[in-house]
């Protein structure tokens, strides 16, 4: 059968854009969230079962193909009817369905009720689009005077200017706080990227990785800490600090030293200190020596003593050159400089079964004066030998829980990347296995009690992390226990069914100069997605003027402006002369102007206007104040509340009457004869 030719006229308008709400469709039966299944399962959907329907549906498929296109006849119908124990009628729904999308979603019985923001028109849909994803307001103030702010839009102005630009068929404010938010739910990196601006995006919803170096020993950390403890040293008792410097990539602890916060000066009084640039090189340089490696950075948080320590590093070498640089973390943003704070937190397991230990105490101030107290406090050479065996022992551990090499194995012979098998194919051959919804952002998802993040293996990996971000809501995740330990996959996007391997965050498996390049390109993607998509909206918009509303900022209503361009010149086109106001539009609605201002305007009509004269002794005319045009609608002048007059009964006060009465007779006898 021929296609029919398209019989819509010409002359029809057609929408301007598409619909705004598209609709998240899921197209893999494993990328249904827990809640999703737990529905089909009450109405008999379980998806063992809607697999057995589209292998019976396929297989329908194929007879209907090899019979010339028909069924009937055959009595496969209901053959397959009877054995998935449905009526043939059913069995037709669902194979009518699956031909006209062949997806496991055709087998599912829809949602009842009306489409999401169909109720809404095609225009409506592109003012509160517009309105939503641009981050600007415009103003216009009393004076005409007009502004464009940084700011959202609340929902109430969106809901004006839809009454008075697009009022049919009406909505309701809280029908336009749904489609709104079915509209951040259906586009939600678009949405991000247009109300909170593209640095937003780097630092909160891009995909982040950790911070590790390429090599092991590129990169030390240094860092200092205070132990809440009381020592007795040089006949003082003082609390001492902790001076640590750790291995980036493998958090292999090199060095640590304590340092007693109270020495005695030059006089032996005790004066209160802190470690110093001396303490800080002594420490460095104990660590190369007894390492037999030198790093090639030295990254710390900007402490004075590091800043200073950083022009002794080119003693290093005899050609007076720095063999080690010194980096610093950037300010409010320490990225990495949590190895080793954490680092230096796991000391306070030391130094529990210490005495003199403040842990967990520190603000307790009769704590702090009874170990002050104590009598058989350590000294300096006992805790830092505690502190040298505790240090052996954190280079046996892992890194993290779940890893299974340890700090030293690594520090001494560093792996690559472990690659994995799809798991959630292999689940029904282990028998322990986990199939459950987990929360995706730009940093990590948890798993087994642990961070972990998408194997990144191209480019759309890593797009496809940023958008499940974005969206901030639940993703399948399927892991299964083998022989060497958990290994799972998490479904980046449930409606393309696009799933990544999941890895924990220490794991290492791309370049250093590989991630930043992969980062530009995808941001590059994100920004071109959000232009295409308000490129869309330009049509729609620019039909009733979008651009030329403005909010009153004292009646925090729509007000729609002409280009200033336009209002001054006058009909035929002649430039108004200096100080003279623009015609005032005979159809606009100035009952609301200010008296003052419809006078000036009467007197600068084009009519009253006087072509300027070239004699250079004409008195120019006198400057006005500019009104505009435009019906601003204000509120009427309030009523001033009149004085309430008092009202005295005189029934109830006799006394008073008696009074009254004796004051008129006085002022009588004092009048004189009229």
């Amino acid at each position: 059968m021929e296609e029919q030719p398209d019989k819509t006229p010409e002359s029809e308008p057609k929408p301007t854009l598409s619909s705004r709400i598209t609709g998240r469709r899921i197209t893999d039966i494993d990328a249904l969230t827990k809640e999703e299944r737990e529905r089909l399962i009450r109405r008999n959907k379980s998806p063992e079962r809607l697999y057995e329907i589209e292998k019976a549906i396929k297989q329908l498929i194929d007879i209907k193909a090899d019979n010339g296109g028909a069924l009937r006849g055959t009595g496969a119908r209901r053959f397959t009817a009877a054995s998935l124990n449905i009526s043939v009628d059913t069995l037709d729904n669902y194979l009518e369905r699956y031909e006209a999308d062949p997806c496991i979603e055709s087998l599912i019985d829809q949602k009842r009720g009306r489409t999401p923001g169909g109720t809404f028109t095609e225009i409506q849909k592109g003012i509160l689009a517009d309105l939503y994803e641009r981050p600007e307001k415009r103003v216009v103030g009393s004076d005409d005077k007009r502004s464009i702010i940084k700011g959202l839009e609340d929902v109430s102005y969106m809901l004006s200017v839809l009454k008075e630009h697009a009022p049919d068929p009406p909505h309701s404010e809280y029908a336009v706080r749904r489609f709104l938010r079915l509209l951040r739910d259906d586009d939600a990196l678009a949405v991000t990227l247009a109300r909170k601006g593209e640095a937003y995006l780097r630092n909160k919803i891009l995909p982040s990785r950790r911070n590790d170096p390429e090599l092991v020993n590129d990169r030390w950390q240094i860092d200092g800490r205070p132990l809440p403890i009381y020592i007795k040293h040089d006949g003082l008792i003082c609390t001492v600090t902790l001076l640590l410097i750790i291995d980036d990539l493998s958090q292999y602890p090199l060095r640590a030293r304590l340092i007693p916060r109270k020495l005695r000066d030059e006089k032996g009084l005790p004066k209160n200190s802190d470690f110093t640039a001396a303490d800080v090189g002594m420490v460095f340089a104990s660590a190369i020596y007894y390492s037999g490696v030198c790093p090639g950075v030295l990254y710390n948080d900007h402490g004075s003593q590091f800043i200073a320590f950083e022009d002794f590093l080119n003693d290093l070498s005899e050609e007076n050159q720095a063999v080690a640089r010194m980096s610093m973390s950037i300010p409010r943003r320490p990225r990495g400089r949590g190895k080793i704070e954490n680092m230096l937190k796991t000391f306070d397991t030391l130094l529990k079964d210490v005495k003199g230990n403040l842990v967990g105490r520190e603000g307790d101030f009769d704590a702090i004066r009874e170990a002050r107290h104590l009598s058989d406090l350590v000294s300096l050479e006992t805790l830092q030998a505690k502190c040298d065996e505790f240090m052996e022992d954190l280079r046996q551990r892992p890194r993290r829980r779940g890893e299974r090499k340890t700090r030293r194995d690594l520090w001494l012979d560093p792996n690559g990347t472990r690659k994995a098998p799809p798991i959630r194919r292999l689940m029904t051959l282990v028998p322990e296995r986990i199939s459950r919804d987990t929360a995706i952002g730009y940093w990590k998802f948890q798993f087994d009690r642990q961070e972990y993040e998408p194997r990144l293996k191209s480019e759309e990996d890593l797009y496809r992390w940023m958008i499940a971000a974005a969206r901030k809501e639940f993703v399948p995740l399927r892991a299964a226990r083998l022989d060497a330990g958990w290994e799972c996959d998490i479904c980046l996007d449930r409606e393309d069914a696009y799933w990544c391997e999941g890895v924990l965050k220490t794991e290492r498996y791309m370049s250093k100069d590989e991630y930043p390049e992969m980062l530009g390109r995808v941001l590059t993607r994100a920004k071109d997605h959000h232009k295409d998509k308000l490129a869309a909206l330009q049509e729609a918009t620019d039909a009733i003027g979008l651009g030329k509303i403005y909010k009153h900022d004292v009646t925090k209503q729509p007000v729609k402006l002409e280009p200033e361009r336009a209002r001054s010149q006058l009909p035929d086109g002649r430039e108004l002369p200096s100080g003279a106001l623009p015609p005032t539009d005979p159809g606009a609605d100035t009952s609301a102007a200010a008296p003052d201002q419809s006078v000036q305007g009467e007197q600068n009509t084009p009519e009253n206007v006087t072509p300027a004269s070239s004699d250079t002794n004409a008195s120019p005319p006198a400057p006005t104040q500019p009104t505009s045009s435009v019906s601003v609608r204000t509120a009427p002048p309030r009523k001033q509340p009149e004085p309430a007059g008092r009202k005295f009964d005189w029934s109830k006060a006799p006394k008073a009457q008696d009074a009254l009465r004796q004051i008129e007779q006085d002022m009588k006898k004092g009048l004189p004869d009229s």
